[in-house]
């Protein structure tokens, strides 16, 4: 059966004070199923960007001259938060 229209599974709240307002972030877990396909070095980039860290940043921790490639990390679900999984 389709989750239509449901909250993401494990959908958290949580409410941050910026310049004196306060804004509510909304973050829930990505499933696992959306990396298949991915060699486990590109899993570990993706992952690294969905935790924050920037392709500088991954490529330092890689042990890598450059960064890697945005073609392969670049997200493709709605639950990514994807612009262009939006529409």
């Amino acid at each position: 059966m389709a989750r239509r229209n449901l909250p993401p599974r494990g959908l958290r709240a949580s409410v941050l004070e910026v310049g004196g307002e306060s804004v509510v972030v909304l973050s829930h877990p990505i499933d696992e199923p959306e990396l298949q396909g991915l060699t486990e070095a590109e899993s570990d980039v993706r992952r690294r960007l969905v935790q924050g860290s920037s392709y500088a940043q991954i490529a330092k921790l890689r042990g890598r001259a450059s960064p890697p490639s945005a073609s392969r990390c670049t997200p493709s679900t709605p639950s990514s938060g994807s612009p262009a999984a939006a529409s």
